[in-house]
């Protein structure tokens, strides 16, 4: 039987926690790794290839399931035409709502969109007609970071789905202030599901140090980093470790060093002043090492 806790001491749960004190009907299952997305990227780029098709085969096949409508009516964009979206993406610009009126993209008109709020919905629908029940996965059992403004707006409950009505409903105007934590969570989404990747993967891992009874949990989040990384560490022993950032050419960006007190351990690292990009992060103990990958985004 369990208490109440913040976590699960299955290491395979999205809310593992190596001091929990539940039993098994606690944990949180991370969702399954069949969810795929593409990027902005991806769909604007004719010589895409995945699992056997071509993007415009791809596009082709979402699009028999009829037009794409962003925003609202009486302000929207309607794309009928599938190699539209070839010239729409990747956009640029601005979060803002799009103007007033219904136009039709059907094949003239179709260039690049100079609205990335515009841009990243496009995807995300895009996305959501590709990927059976991605629409269905709630945000905070995704493995994702978000910010906090789109659960006040939402809920604590909301779903992939519900988020891509949130930007429909600001780019149809009925969202005030600043848009771009909307673009912001919409690129999380399409970059982090990128091919099939999974994001609780990607974010967790179970460290055995070699040659010594000692062990160490270690899980980093979000994988898609705008400014701040979490490392949470569990050990059950005090430890001195690095924390070692490498970009892609494999040359050291930041060191850290850390200590560790026995039981939960929670850091956090300001990313804010990298470029975009691809990133390794090293950590580093006395008798062994993990890596793992991150996306700089902004």
């Amino acid at each position: 039987g369990g208490t109440d806790t913040a976590g699960c001491t299955d290491a395979t749960a999205c809310n593992y926690d190596a001091d929990a004190d539940c039993d098994d009907g606690s944990c949180v299952p991370c969702e399954p790794s069949d969810h795929c997305t593409f990027t902005q990227g991806y769909y604007g780029n004719s010589g895409g290839f995945q699992d056997g098709q071509s993007t415009i085969e791809i596009l082709t096949d979402i699009f028999a399931n009829g037009a794409i409508v962003l925003g609202l009516p009486g302000q929207s964009y309607i794309i009928s035409n599938p190699e539209c979206v070839l010239g729409m993406l990747p956009g640029r610009g601005g979060s803002k709502p799009l103007p007033a009126g219904d136009e039709i993209f059907d094949g003239d008109n179709c260039d690049r969109v100079r609205n990335n709020l515009a841009a990243q919905t496009l995807t995300l629908s895009l996305n959501l007609l590709y990927s059976d029940g991605l629409a269905n996965v709630q945000l905070n059992n995704s493995c994702l970071n978000f910010s906090n403004k789109i659960y006040e707006l939402l809920g604590e409950d909301a779903t992939i789905g519900d988020l891509l009505d949130l930007a429909n409903a600001a780019l149809g105007g009925e969202v005030s202030g600043s848009l771009g934590f909307i673009t912001q969570a919409l690129g999380t989404i399409n970059d982090g599901y990128d091919e099939c990747n999974d994001p609780c993967e990607a974010t967790k891992t179970i460290i055995t140090n070699n040659g010594t009874n000692s062990s160490t949990s270690a899980k980093i989040f979000p994988t898609l980093v705008y400014d701040n990384l979490n490392i949470n560490l569990n050990t059950d022993e005090s430890k001195s470790f690095e924390v070692v950032i490498y970009n892609q050419l494999g040359k050291v960006i930041q060191i850290y060093n850390l200590e560790s007190s026995t039981g939960q351990n929670n850091y956090n690292i300001d990313l804010s002043e990298l470029t975009v990009g691809v990133y390794y992060v090293q950590l580093h103990f006395e008798t062994n090492q993990q890596l793992f990958k991150i996306l700089k985004t902004e």
